[in-house]
Protein backbone atom coordinates (compact mmCIF):
# COMPACT_ATOMS: atom_id res chain seq x y z
CA UNK A 1 0.00 0.00 0.00
CA UNK A 2 1.29 3.44 -0.83
CA UNK A 3 2.18 6.15 1.73
CA UNK A 4 -1.12 8.27 0.00
CA UNK A 5 -3.17 5.13 -0.28
CA UNK A 6 -2.64 5.13 3.29
CA UNK A 7 -3.65 8.14 4.06
CA UNK A 8 -6.68 7.81 2.46
CA UNK A 9 -7.74 4.98 4.36
CA UNK A 10 -6.92 7.13 7.48
CA UNK A 11 -9.02 9.61 6.73
CA UNK A 12 -12.76 10.35 8.39
CA UNK A 13 -15.43 10.08 6.28
CA UNK A 14 -15.70 13.71 6.95
CA UNK A 15 -12.65 14.84 5.89
CA UNK A 16 -12.69 12.31 2.91
CA UNK A 17 -15.50 14.32 1.79
CA UNK A 18 -14.15 17.44 2.24
CA UNK A 19 -11.33 16.34 0.17
CA UNK A 20 -13.45 15.25 -2.88
CA UNK A 21 -15.24 18.52 -2.74
CA UNK A 22 -11.83 20.25 -2.76
CA UNK A 23 -11.33 17.99 -5.97
CA UNK A 24 -14.21 18.88 -7.83
CA UNK A 25 -13.19 22.18 -7.88
CA UNK A 26 -10.04 22.03 -9.70
CA UNK A 27 -12.13 19.99 -12.71
CA UNK A 28 -13.41 21.86 -15.06
CA UNK A 29 -16.26 24.35 -14.99
CA UNK A 30 -19.12 25.53 -17.34
CA UNK A 31 -17.77 27.22 -20.27
CA UNK A 32 -18.89 31.34 -19.82
CA UNK A 33 -20.29 32.36 -22.95
CA UNK A 34 -18.46 35.78 -23.23
CA UNK A 35 -21.36 38.66 -23.75
CA UNK A 36 -20.78 40.56 -26.86
CA UNK A 37 -21.77 43.94 -27.95
CA UNK A 38 -24.66 43.06 -30.29
CA UNK A 39 -23.85 43.74 -34.52
CA UNK A 40 -27.11 45.55 -35.01
CA UNK A 41 -27.24 48.65 -32.76
CA UNK A 42 -30.20 49.55 -34.14
CA UNK A 43 -32.21 46.59 -33.26
CA UNK A 44 -33.46 45.94 -29.00
CA UNK A 45 -34.75 42.96 -28.10
CA UNK A 46 -36.59 42.22 -24.92
CA UNK A 47 -35.49 39.63 -22.52
CA UNK A 48 -37.53 36.87 -21.09
CA UNK A 49 -38.29 38.76 -18.03
CA UNK A 50 -39.39 41.59 -20.04
CA UNK A 51 -41.68 39.84 -22.19
CA UNK A 52 -43.51 38.26 -18.67
CA UNK A 53 -43.81 42.31 -17.35
CA UNK A 54 -44.68 43.65 -21.09
CA UNK A 55 -47.68 40.33 -20.75
CA UNK A 56 -48.69 41.12 -17.06
CA UNK A 57 -49.33 44.48 -17.95
CA UNK A 58 -51.67 44.10 -20.86
CA UNK A 59 -53.55 41.94 -18.71
CA UNK A 60 -54.00 44.41 -16.34
CA UNK A 61 -52.93 47.17 -17.83
CA UNK A 62 -52.67 50.12 -15.83
CA UNK A 63 -51.67 48.62 -12.33
CA UNK A 64 -48.81 50.17 -10.73
CA UNK A 65 -48.35 46.71 -9.26
CA UNK A 66 -44.52 46.53 -11.03
CA UNK A 67 -43.39 50.14 -10.00
CA UNK A 68 -40.03 50.84 -7.89
CA UNK A 69 -39.98 53.58 -6.09
CA UNK A 70 -36.83 55.06 -4.32
CA UNK A 71 -36.47 58.33 -2.11
CA UNK A 72 -33.75 60.32 -0.60
CA UNK A 73 -34.08 62.50 1.63
CA UNK A 74 -31.68 65.51 1.15
CA UNK A 75 -30.43 68.41 3.03
CA UNK A 76 -28.06 71.45 2.33
CA UNK A 77 -27.82 73.88 -0.42
CA UNK A 78 -29.36 71.72 -3.08
CA UNK A 79 -28.42 72.86 -6.72
CA UNK A 80 -31.67 71.75 -8.50
CA UNK A 81 -30.71 72.28 -11.72
CA UNK A 82 -27.60 70.71 -11.53
CA UNK A 83 -29.59 67.40 -10.20
CA UNK A 84 -32.37 67.63 -13.29
CA UNK A 85 -29.15 67.85 -15.58
CA UNK A 86 -27.51 64.65 -13.13
CA UNK A 87 -30.58 62.63 -14.04
CA UNK A 88 -30.79 62.94 -17.98
CA UNK A 89 -26.62 62.68 -18.01
CA UNK A 90 -27.66 59.27 -16.70
CA UNK A 91 -30.68 58.44 -18.99
CA UNK A 92 -28.08 59.52 -21.90
CA UNK A 93 -25.49 57.34 -20.68
CA UNK A 94 -27.67 53.97 -20.30
CA UNK A 95 -30.10 53.49 -23.24
CA UNK A 96 -32.47 51.02 -21.18
CA UNK A 97 -34.05 54.60 -19.29
CA UNK A 98 -34.71 55.44 -22.66
CA UNK A 99 -37.03 52.69 -23.67
CA UNK A 100 -40.76 51.84 -24.41
CA UNK A 101 -42.24 48.80 -25.51
CA UNK A 102 -44.43 48.18 -28.60
CA UNK A 103 -46.09 45.37 -30.99
CA UNK A 104 -43.63 44.70 -33.76
CA UNK A 105 -44.56 43.71 -37.18
CA UNK A 106 -44.54 40.22 -36.09
CA UNK A 107 -47.20 41.02 -33.28
CA UNK A 108 -44.46 39.59 -30.69
CA UNK A 109 -43.80 43.22 -28.24
CA UNK A 110 -40.68 44.90 -29.02
CA UNK A 111 -38.43 47.15 -27.54
CA UNK A 112 -37.54 50.86 -28.75
CA UNK A 113 -35.19 53.17 -27.71
CA UNK A 114 -35.56 57.00 -28.10
CA UNK A 115 -32.16 58.53 -29.12
CA UNK A 116 -32.36 61.82 -27.15
CA UNK A 117 -35.11 62.18 -24.53
CA UNK A 118 -35.87 64.79 -21.67
CA UNK A 119 -37.03 63.69 -17.75
CA UNK A 120 -38.22 66.85 -16.16
CA UNK A 121 -37.42 67.12 -12.44
CA UNK A 122 -41.24 68.12 -11.19
CA UNK A 123 -40.52 70.65 -8.02
CA UNK A 124 -43.23 70.57 -6.02
CA UNK A 125 -43.65 73.01 -3.01
CA UNK A 126 -44.28 71.78 0.31
CA UNK A 127 -42.97 74.86 2.40
CA UNK A 128 -46.31 76.01 3.78
CA UNK A 129 -47.44 72.67 4.88
CA UNK A 130 -48.90 72.59 8.25
CA UNK A 131 -45.70 71.33 10.33
CA UNK A 132 -48.24 69.09 12.45
CA UNK A 133 -49.42 67.48 8.90
CA UNK A 134 -46.36 67.65 7.13
CA UNK A 135 -44.97 64.06 7.68
CA UNK A 136 -48.85 62.96 6.73
CA UNK A 137 -48.65 64.66 3.81
CA UNK A 138 -45.52 63.75 2.34
CA UNK A 139 -46.67 60.26 3.26
CA UNK A 140 -49.67 60.68 1.30
CA UNK A 141 -47.91 62.38 -1.98
CA UNK A 142 -45.11 59.80 -2.45
CA UNK A 143 -47.73 57.15 -1.94
CA UNK A 144 -49.59 58.54 -4.51
CA UNK A 145 -46.49 58.77 -6.82
CA UNK A 146 -45.36 55.15 -5.76
CA UNK A 147 -49.03 54.22 -7.49
CA UNK A 148 -48.65 56.22 -10.81
CA UNK A 149 -48.80 53.59 -13.59
CA UNK A 150 -46.95 53.72 -16.44
CA UNK A 151 -47.67 53.53 -20.18
CA UNK A 152 -45.28 51.05 -21.63
CA UNK A 153 -45.67 52.30 -24.98
CA UNK A 154 -44.72 55.36 -24.11
CA UNK A 155 -41.00 57.01 -22.36
CA UNK A 156 -39.72 57.57 -20.28
CA UNK A 157 -40.73 54.71 -17.97
CA UNK A 158 -39.04 57.16 -14.94
CA UNK A 159 -40.49 59.94 -13.22
CA UNK A 160 -38.29 62.03 -11.06
CA UNK A 161 -40.22 64.51 -8.69
CA UNK A 162 -38.28 66.97 -5.72
CA UNK A 163 -40.51 68.13 -2.52
CA UNK A 164 -39.30 71.30 -1.59
CA UNK A 165 -39.41 71.05 2.28
CA UNK A 166 -39.04 73.61 4.77
CA UNK A 167 -35.51 74.60 5.92
CA UNK A 168 -33.34 73.54 3.28
CA UNK A 169 -34.80 70.34 3.10
CA UNK A 170 -36.09 68.23 0.13
CA UNK A 171 -36.69 64.77 -0.86
CA UNK A 172 -35.91 63.27 -4.01
CA UNK A 173 -38.64 60.73 -5.53
CA UNK A 174 -37.48 58.19 -8.09
CA UNK A 175 -40.36 56.10 -9.82
CA UNK A 176 -39.65 53.79 -12.59
CA UNK A 177 -41.35 50.30 -13.80
CA UNK A 178 -40.37 47.55 -13.40
CA UNK A 179 -39.42 46.50 -17.11
CA UNK A 180 -36.41 49.05 -17.06
CA UNK A 181 -34.59 48.24 -13.73
CA UNK A 182 -34.26 46.33 -10.52
CA UNK A 183 -32.75 46.49 -7.23
CA UNK A 184 -29.12 46.57 -8.43
CA UNK A 185 -30.22 48.86 -10.65
CA UNK A 186 -31.32 51.84 -8.26
CA UNK A 187 -27.78 51.20 -6.62
CA UNK A 188 -26.28 52.15 -9.68
CA UNK A 189 -28.71 54.96 -10.58
CA UNK A 190 -28.17 56.38 -6.99
CA UNK A 191 -24.46 56.54 -7.42
CA UNK A 192 -24.13 57.20 -11.17
CA UNK A 193 -26.80 60.36 -10.40
CA UNK A 194 -24.78 61.40 -7.40
CA UNK A 195 -21.45 61.39 -9.48
CA UNK A 196 -23.01 63.49 -12.00
CA UNK A 197 -24.18 66.04 -9.95
CA UNK A 198 -20.80 66.64 -8.26
CA UNK A 199 -19.48 66.62 -11.72
CA UNK A 200 -21.93 69.46 -12.36
CA UNK A 201 -21.99 71.53 -9.10
CA UNK A 202 -17.73 71.64 -9.56
CA UNK A 203 -18.33 72.71 -13.85
CA UNK A 204 -16.32 68.86 -14.57
CA UNK A 205 -16.70 65.91 -16.20
CA UNK A 206 -17.90 62.98 -14.18
CA UNK A 207 -15.19 60.33 -13.55
CA UNK A 208 -17.11 56.86 -14.65
CA UNK A 209 -15.84 53.92 -16.45
CA UNK A 210 -17.10 53.95 -20.31
CA UNK A 211 -20.04 51.53 -20.84
CA UNK A 212 -19.21 48.41 -23.09
CA UNK A 213 -22.39 47.29 -23.38
CA UNK A 214 -25.72 48.15 -22.99
CA UNK A 215 -28.76 45.78 -21.40
CA UNK A 216 -30.10 45.15 -24.90
CA UNK A 217 -26.61 43.14 -25.81
CA UNK A 218 -27.35 41.80 -22.62
CA UNK A 219 -30.81 40.67 -23.64
CA UNK A 220 -29.79 39.65 -27.16
CA UNK A 221 -27.05 37.36 -25.38
CA UNK A 222 -29.87 35.49 -23.74
CA UNK A 223 -31.88 35.24 -26.77
CA UNK A 224 -29.63 33.40 -28.64
CA UNK A 225 -28.67 31.59 -25.91
CA UNK A 226 -32.14 29.85 -25.49
CA UNK A 227 -32.29 29.33 -29.13
CA UNK A 228 -28.97 27.61 -29.38
CA UNK A 229 -30.25 25.20 -26.59
CA UNK A 230 -27.25 25.99 -24.51
CA UNK A 231 -28.98 26.01 -21.51
CA UNK A 232 -30.50 22.56 -21.44
CA UNK A 233 -28.46 21.37 -19.07
CA UNK A 234 -29.62 23.73 -16.36
CA UNK A 235 -33.19 23.30 -17.49
CA UNK A 236 -32.89 19.55 -16.69
CA UNK A 237 -31.52 21.04 -13.29
CA UNK A 238 -34.66 22.49 -12.59
CA UNK A 239 -37.11 19.61 -13.83
CA UNK A 240 -35.29 17.18 -11.63
CA UNK A 241 -34.76 19.00 -8.58
CA UNK A 242 -38.81 20.41 -9.21
CA UNK A 243 -40.24 17.36 -10.04
CA UNK A 244 -42.98 16.51 -8.00
CA UNK A 245 -42.98 19.00 -5.52
CA UNK A 246 -46.30 20.12 -3.91
CA UNK A 247 -47.59 22.73 -6.14
CA UNK A 248 -48.55 25.34 -3.36
CA UNK A 249 -47.46 26.23 -0.24
CA UNK A 250 -50.85 25.82 1.86
CA UNK A 251 -50.88 28.78 4.76
CA UNK A 252 -53.44 29.25 6.87
CA UNK A 253 -55.25 33.05 5.93
CA UNK A 254 -57.69 34.44 7.55
CA UNK A 255 -60.05 35.33 4.31
CA UNK A 256 -60.66 33.28 1.39
CA UNK A 257 -58.64 32.98 -1.51
CA UNK A 258 -59.78 34.77 -4.25
CA UNK A 259 -60.30 33.01 -7.89
CA UNK A 260 -58.13 35.59 -9.53
CA UNK A 261 -54.85 36.59 -7.56
CA UNK A 262 -55.46 39.92 -5.99
CA UNK A 263 -52.29 42.11 -5.72
CA UNK A 264 -53.44 44.72 -2.56
CA UNK A 265 -50.93 44.60 0.10
CA UNK A 266 -48.98 46.29 3.15
CA UNK A 267 -46.05 45.85 5.29
CA UNK A 268 -45.05 45.25 8.50
CA UNK A 269 -41.81 46.71 9.89
CA UNK A 270 -39.84 45.67 12.54
CA UNK A 271 -36.16 45.25 13.79
CA UNK A 272 -34.24 42.21 15.43
CA UNK A 273 -32.93 42.79 19.12
CA UNK A 274 -29.35 43.65 18.85
CA UNK A 275 -27.94 40.80 20.49
CA UNK A 276 -30.13 37.72 18.33
CA UNK A 277 -28.62 39.74 15.42
CA UNK A 278 -25.40 39.60 17.24
CA UNK A 279 -25.83 35.67 17.76
CA UNK A 280 -27.67 35.12 14.06
CA UNK A 281 -24.17 36.35 12.63
CA UNK A 282 -21.94 34.24 15.00
CA UNK A 283 -23.92 31.33 14.17
CA UNK A 284 -23.62 31.77 10.64
CA UNK A 285 -19.42 32.38 10.91
CA UNK A 286 -19.26 29.51 13.06
CA UNK A 287 -21.26 27.21 10.83
CA UNK A 288 -19.32 28.83 7.76
CA UNK A 289 -22.11 29.70 5.99
CA UNK A 290 -23.46 33.50 4.95
CA UNK A 291 -26.18 35.32 6.76
CA UNK A 292 -28.17 34.74 3.93
CA UNK A 293 -27.74 31.13 4.11
CA UNK A 294 -28.84 30.92 7.85
CA UNK A 295 -32.18 33.37 7.56
CA UNK A 296 -33.37 31.57 4.60
CA UNK A 297 -33.37 28.32 6.32
CA UNK A 298 -34.60 30.02 9.31
CA UNK A 299 -37.66 31.55 6.79
CA UNK A 300 -38.15 27.89 5.74
CA UNK A 301 -38.30 26.83 9.29
CA UNK A 302 -40.53 29.19 10.05
CA UNK A 303 -43.55 27.88 7.31
CA UNK A 304 -42.95 24.38 8.15
CA UNK A 305 -43.88 24.81 11.82
CA UNK A 306 -46.98 27.55 10.74
CA UNK A 307 -47.99 25.22 8.31
CA UNK A 308 -46.67 21.49 8.83
CA UNK A 309 -46.23 21.02 5.37
CA UNK A 310 -42.86 19.10 4.92
CA UNK A 311 -42.45 19.50 0.90
CA UNK A 312 -42.59 23.23 -0.67
CA UNK A 313 -41.39 25.79 -2.77
CA UNK A 314 -39.98 29.29 -1.76
CA UNK A 315 -38.95 32.05 -4.23
CA UNK A 316 -35.57 34.12 -3.90
CA UNK A 317 -34.53 36.86 -6.29
CA UNK A 318 -31.08 36.32 -7.70
CA UNK A 319 -29.34 39.65 -9.14
CA UNK A 320 -27.84 37.75 -12.25
CA UNK A 321 -25.26 39.16 -12.73
CA UNK A 322 -22.27 36.49 -12.37
CA UNK A 323 -20.37 38.60 -14.77
CA UNK A 324 -18.00 41.54 -14.39
CA UNK A 325 -19.32 43.13 -17.46
CA UNK A 326 -22.94 43.59 -16.80
CA UNK A 327 -22.30 44.88 -12.63
CA UNK A 328 -22.72 48.39 -14.09
CA UNK A 329 -25.69 48.51 -16.29
CA UNK A 330 -29.00 49.52 -15.57
CA UNK A 331 -31.57 46.65 -16.76
CA UNK A 332 -33.92 44.01 -15.65
CA UNK A 333 -30.98 41.50 -15.06
CA UNK A 334 -32.89 40.06 -11.69
CA UNK A 335 -33.81 36.36 -12.01
CA UNK A 336 -35.96 34.05 -9.52
CA UNK A 337 -35.02 30.90 -8.62
CA UNK A 338 -37.42 28.55 -6.52
CA UNK A 339 -35.56 26.60 -3.63
CA UNK A 340 -37.12 23.39 -2.48
CA UNK A 341 -38.14 23.64 1.25
CA UNK A 342 -38.02 19.24 2.67
CA UNK A 343 -38.18 18.56 6.16
CA UNK A 344 -37.42 15.42 9.07
CA UNK A 345 -38.73 16.33 12.14
CA UNK A 346 -35.63 15.04 13.32
CA UNK A 347 -32.53 16.87 11.47
CA UNK A 348 -31.12 19.32 13.58
CA UNK A 349 -30.88 23.35 12.81
CA UNK A 350 -27.08 22.65 11.75
CA UNK A 351 -28.38 20.00 9.09
CA UNK A 352 -31.17 22.20 7.21
CA UNK A 353 -27.85 25.04 7.46
CA UNK A 354 -26.02 22.49 5.15
CA UNK A 355 -28.65 21.40 3.02
CA UNK A 356 -30.09 25.05 2.32
CA UNK A 357 -26.28 25.78 1.36
CA UNK A 358 -25.83 23.36 -1.46
CA UNK A 359 -29.43 24.30 -2.80
CA UNK A 360 -28.16 27.59 -2.98
CA UNK A 361 -25.12 26.94 -4.21
CA UNK A 362 -26.74 24.74 -6.95
CA UNK A 363 -29.14 26.75 -8.08
CA UNK A 364 -26.47 29.80 -8.34
CA UNK A 365 -24.98 27.42 -10.70
CA UNK A 366 -28.12 27.16 -13.11
CA UNK A 367 -29.23 30.77 -12.38
CA UNK A 368 -29.22 31.97 -16.47
CA UNK A 369 -32.38 29.82 -17.15
CA UNK A 370 -35.00 32.38 -16.92
CA UNK A 371 -37.75 31.68 -14.12
CA UNK A 372 -40.44 31.91 -16.80
CA UNK A 373 -39.11 29.44 -19.35
CA UNK A 374 -38.90 26.65 -16.21
CA UNK A 375 -42.57 27.62 -15.16
CA UNK A 376 -43.60 26.86 -19.13
CA UNK A 377 -41.55 23.55 -18.94
CA UNK A 378 -42.77 22.19 -15.55
CA UNK A 379 -46.05 23.38 -16.81
CA UNK A 380 -47.35 23.62 -13.40
CA UNK A 381 -51.85 23.28 -12.66
CA UNK A 382 -52.79 26.32 -13.90
CA UNK A 383 -53.93 28.02 -11.03
CA UNK A 384 -55.37 32.18 -11.45
CA UNK A 385 -55.05 32.51 -7.43
CA UNK A 386 -51.45 32.37 -6.88
CA UNK A 387 -48.50 32.31 -7.99
CA UNK A 388 -46.88 29.45 -9.94
CA UNK A 389 -44.20 26.83 -7.76
CA UNK A 390 -43.88 29.35 -4.96
CA UNK A 391 -46.65 31.64 -3.00
CA UNK A 392 -43.54 33.27 -0.21
CA UNK A 393 -40.66 34.81 -1.50
CA UNK A 394 -37.32 35.68 0.60
CA UNK A 395 -35.02 38.70 0.05
CA UNK A 396 -31.90 40.04 1.97
CA UNK A 397 -30.54 43.10 0.98
CA UNK A 398 -27.84 45.90 1.74
CA UNK A 399 -29.01 49.38 0.95
CA UNK A 400 -26.67 51.17 -1.06
CA UNK A 401 -25.95 53.41 1.80
CA UNK A 402 -27.71 54.81 4.83
CA UNK A 403 -26.58 58.44 4.98
CA UNK A 404 -24.10 59.94 2.35
CA UNK A 405 -22.67 63.51 1.84
CA UNK A 406 -21.81 64.69 -1.56
CA UNK A 407 -20.38 68.26 -2.09
CA UNK A 408 -22.88 70.64 -0.12
CA UNK A 409 -25.41 68.10 0.63
CA UNK A 410 -26.23 65.19 2.84
CA UNK A 411 -28.66 62.29 1.90
CA UNK A 412 -30.11 59.38 3.57
CA UNK A 413 -32.49 56.65 2.22
CA UNK A 414 -36.34 56.99 2.93
CA UNK A 415 -39.16 55.04 3.11
CA UNK A 416 -41.57 55.02 0.52
CA UNK A 417 -45.10 53.04 1.47
CA UNK A 418 -46.06 50.68 -1.02
CA UNK A 419 -50.11 49.36 -0.91
CA UNK A 420 -48.86 46.22 -3.36
CA UNK A 421 -47.82 42.77 -2.73
CA UNK A 422 -46.34 40.17 -5.18
CA UNK A 423 -46.91 37.09 -3.20
CA UNK A 424 -49.13 35.95 -0.22
CA UNK A 425 -45.90 36.96 1.79
CA UNK A 426 -42.48 38.34 1.25
CA UNK A 427 -39.82 37.93 4.13
CA UNK A 428 -37.59 41.02 3.56
CA UNK A 429 -34.38 41.34 5.17
CA UNK A 430 -32.37 45.08 5.33
CA UNK A 431 -28.85 44.96 7.07
CA UNK A 432 -28.72 48.71 7.93
CA UNK A 433 -24.94 49.52 9.70
CA UNK A 434 -25.05 45.80 11.18
CA UNK A 435 -28.55 45.71 12.13
CA UNK A 436 -31.33 43.96 10.92
CA UNK A 437 -34.47 45.33 9.63
CA UNK A 438 -37.37 42.90 8.96
CA UNK A 439 -40.41 43.56 6.67
CA UNK A 440 -43.72 41.29 5.90
CA UNK A 441 -45.19 42.37 2.85
CA UNK A 442 -48.66 40.56 2.91
CA UNK A 443 -51.68 40.17 0.71
CA UNK A 444 -54.54 42.03 2.33
CA UNK A 445 -56.79 39.60 0.81
CA UNK A 446 -55.51 36.82 2.72
CA UNK A 447 -54.26 38.08 6.21
CA UNK A 448 -55.59 40.88 8.70
CA UNK A 449 -52.37 43.40 9.90
CA UNK A 450 -53.38 41.59 13.69
CA UNK A 451 -52.59 38.23 12.28
CA UNK A 452 -49.04 39.56 10.15
CA UNK A 453 -47.80 41.58 13.87
CA UNK A 454 -48.14 37.73 15.52
CA UNK A 455 -46.57 36.09 12.92
CA UNK A 456 -43.99 38.35 13.05
CA UNK A 457 -43.53 37.55 16.87
CA UNK A 458 -43.51 34.11 15.85
CA UNK A 459 -40.46 34.27 13.71
CA UNK A 460 -38.87 36.79 16.13
CA UNK A 461 -39.32 33.87 18.55
CA UNK A 462 -38.10 31.27 15.93
CA UNK A 463 -34.50 33.17 15.71
CA UNK A 464 -34.02 33.55 19.42
CA UNK A 465 -34.62 29.50 19.76
CA UNK A 466 -32.39 28.45 17.32
CA UNK A 467 -29.42 30.48 17.86
CA UNK A 468 -29.84 29.23 22.14
CA UNK A 469 -29.21 25.85 20.91
CA UNK A 470 -28.87 25.31 16.90
CA UNK A 471 -27.52 21.40 17.00
CA UNK A 472 -31.11 20.49 18.37
CA UNK A 473 -33.70 19.14 16.50
CA UNK A 474 -36.02 21.00 14.59
CA UNK A 475 -39.32 19.70 16.12
CA UNK A 476 -37.83 21.23 19.66
CA UNK A 477 -37.39 24.57 18.17
CA UNK A 478 -40.40 26.36 19.22
CA UNK A 479 -42.65 29.62 17.59
CA UNK A 480 -43.42 30.34 21.19
CA UNK A 481 -41.90 32.13 23.87
CA UNK A 482 -42.43 30.15 27.39
CA UNK A 483 -44.54 32.04 28.62
CA UNK A 484 -46.92 31.83 25.38
CA UNK A 485 -46.38 28.09 26.16
CA UNK A 486 -47.97 28.10 29.41
CA UNK A 487 -50.87 30.03 28.36
CA UNK A 488 -51.50 27.77 25.51
CA UNK A 489 -50.72 24.12 27.37
CA UNK A 490 -51.34 25.37 30.66
CA UNK A 491 -53.83 28.19 30.86
CA UNK A 492 -56.29 27.57 27.62
CA UNK A 493 -56.20 23.84 28.41
CA UNK A 494 -57.39 24.22 32.35
CA UNK A 495 -60.69 23.34 31.05
CA UNK A 496 -61.76 20.69 34.22
CA UNK A 497 -65.30 21.04 35.00
CA UNK A 498 -68.50 18.75 36.82
CA UNK A 499 -70.18 16.49 34.80
CA UNK A 500 -72.34 13.10 34.92
CA UNK A 501 -69.01 10.65 34.45
CA UNK A 502 -71.48 7.86 34.20
CA UNK A 503 -73.14 8.62 31.06
CA UNK A 504 -71.68 8.35 27.38
CA UNK A 505 -71.34 11.59 24.96
CA UNK A 506 -74.29 10.23 23.51
CA UNK A 507 -76.00 9.96 25.91
CA UNK A 508 -75.77 13.13 27.57
CA UNK A 509 -76.51 14.60 23.91
CA UNK A 510 -79.73 12.45 23.48
CA UNK A 511 -80.47 14.22 27.41
CA UNK A 512 -80.07 17.86 26.20
CA UNK A 513 -82.11 17.09 22.64
CA UNK A 514 -84.88 15.93 24.79
CA UNK A 515 -85.30 19.20 27.14
CA UNK A 516 -84.17 21.53 24.24
CA UNK A 517 -85.36 20.08 20.82
CA UNK A 518 -86.10 23.39 19.20
CA UNK A 519 -82.67 25.23 20.68
CA UNK A 520 -80.03 25.00 17.96
CA UNK A 521 -77.06 22.62 18.23
CA UNK A 522 -75.34 23.49 15.11
CA UNK A 523 -74.61 26.28 13.51
CA UNK A 524 -72.78 26.47 10.21
CA UNK A 525 -72.83 29.54 7.51
CA UNK A 526 -76.70 29.89 7.20
CA UNK A 527 -77.32 26.01 8.00
CA UNK A 528 -78.63 25.83 11.82
CA UNK A 529 -79.71 22.82 13.47
CA UNK A 530 -81.91 22.04 16.26
CA UNK A 531 -80.72 18.95 18.65
CA UNK A 532 -84.31 17.57 17.42
CA UNK A 533 -82.69 17.72 13.61
CA UNK A 534 -79.11 16.26 14.76
CA UNK A 535 -80.44 13.34 17.36
CA UNK A 536 -82.95 12.17 14.02
CA UNK A 537 -80.21 12.75 11.59
CA UNK A 538 -77.79 10.91 13.63
CA UNK A 539 -80.15 8.12 14.67
CA UNK A 540 -80.96 7.03 10.89
CA UNK A 541 -76.75 6.90 10.62
CA UNK A 542 -76.62 4.86 13.50
CA UNK A 543 -79.55 2.49 12.80
CA UNK A 544 -77.81 2.58 9.29
CA UNK A 545 -74.30 1.14 10.17
CA UNK A 546 -75.85 -1.75 12.35
CA UNK A 547 -77.63 -2.64 9.42
CA UNK A 548 -74.35 -2.51 8.00
CA UNK A 549 -72.85 -5.13 10.60
CA UNK A 550 -71.47 -2.82 12.60
CA UNK A 551 -70.47 -3.93 16.39
CA UNK A 552 -69.42 -1.98 19.29
CA UNK A 553 -65.52 -1.35 18.95
CA UNK A 554 -65.28 -1.18 15.12
CA UNK A 555 -63.55 1.32 13.65
CA UNK A 556 -65.39 3.87 10.97
CA UNK A 557 -63.43 6.45 8.77
CA UNK A 558 -64.73 9.61 8.63
CA UNK A 559 -63.84 11.48 5.39
CA UNK A 560 -65.68 14.97 5.17
CA UNK A 561 -64.88 18.30 5.70
CA UNK A 562 -65.74 20.02 8.56
CA UNK A 563 -69.79 20.61 7.92
CA UNK A 564 -72.34 20.04 10.48
CA UNK A 565 -72.52 16.62 8.11
CA UNK A 566 -69.44 15.84 10.06
CA UNK A 567 -71.27 16.29 13.32
CA UNK A 568 -73.65 14.16 12.28
CA UNK A 569 -71.19 11.06 11.15
CA UNK A 570 -69.92 12.07 14.27
CA UNK A 571 -72.83 11.26 16.64
CA UNK A 572 -74.10 8.80 14.41
CA UNK A 573 -71.21 6.53 15.09
CA UNK A 574 -71.09 6.67 18.29
CA UNK A 575 -74.60 6.11 18.64
CA UNK A 576 -73.84 2.69 16.57
CA UNK A 577 -71.00 1.62 19.59
CA UNK A 578 -68.43 2.18 17.27
CA UNK A 579 -65.53 4.34 17.46
CA UNK A 580 -65.05 7.13 14.77
CA UNK A 581 -61.30 8.06 12.37
CA UNK A 582 -61.66 11.29 10.61
CA UNK A 583 -59.35 11.43 7.96
CA UNK A 584 -58.09 15.32 7.27
CA UNK A 585 -58.63 15.41 3.17
CA UNK A 586 -55.18 17.91 2.93
CA UNK A 587 -53.15 14.44 4.07
CA UNK A 588 -51.23 12.87 1.06
CA UNK A 589 -53.26 9.64 -0.31
CA UNK A 590 -50.07 7.37 0.54
CA UNK A 591 -51.13 8.78 4.24
CA UNK A 592 -54.90 8.23 4.49
CA UNK A 593 -54.53 5.00 2.23
CA UNK A 594 -52.13 3.83 5.25
CA UNK A 595 -54.95 4.77 7.66
CA UNK A 596 -57.65 3.24 5.85
CA UNK A 597 -55.64 0.18 5.73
Amino acid sequence: MTDVSQKLKDLSPEKLELLRKKLEKTQPTRKRIKIEKRADQSSFVMSAAQKRLWFLDQLDAGSAFYNIPSALRISGQLDIPAMEAAINDLAARHEILRSYYTIGDSGEPIQNVQKKLFIPLNVVNFQKKPPKELDTHITHFLRDIAASPFDLSNAPLLSSTLLDLPGDNYILMLNMHHIIADGWSVSIMLREILAFYTAHTQKAQASLPELKLQFADYAQWQHDKIASESLNDQLEYWKKYLCDMPPALEIITDFKRSSVQSHTGKQYKFKLDTGTTARLKLLSKEQNRSLYNTLMAAVQLFLYKYTQQQDFGIGAPIANRNRKDVENIIGFFVNTIVLRARFDVDMPFTDLLKRVREDILEATENQDIPFEQIVEELMPERDLSRSPLFQVMFDLQKLPFHSLKVADIELTIADVEINVAKFDLLFLVLDIDGELELTLEYNTGLFKESTIERMAGYFSTLLENIVADPGRPISDISLLTREQEQQILMKWNNTTTDYPREKTVQELFEKQAAERPNSPAVKYGHTILTYSELNKRANKIAHYLRERGVAPGDYIAIYLERSPDMITAILGILKAGACYVPLDLAYPKERLAFMVE
